[in-house]
């Protein structure tokens, strides 16, 4: 009897930790939409602001390292907003 407790213990705990994860990744998913939302409108302000009509150059400059750097920092604060 033990051991069958022992059992059905381990996989409600094994699904208390899938669902846990499951709301981890859908809130790392949701903070790196934003984060990308937000690169993308500040952008946005500095093309406006200067007069750029395209977004060819932008385009090219963060769509490599300077893009993911600057979403990774931008998660970061978000996930610093949410824990304060």
């Amino acid at each position: 009897m033990k051991i069958i407790h022992f059992i059905v213990y381990k996989r409600s705990e094994i699904r208390d930790i899938k669902t846990m994860m499951n709301t981890t990744k859908e809130q790392e998913y949701y903070n790196n939409e934003l984060a990308e939302k937000a690169m993308n409108a500040a952008i946005r302000l500095i093309q406006d602001e200067i007069g750029v009509e395209s977004g060819d150059e932008a385009s090219v400059f963060f769509s490599g390292d300077d893009g993911e750097n600057m979403i990774d920092i931008l998660t970061r604060y978000i996930k610093q907003e949410n824990n304060s």
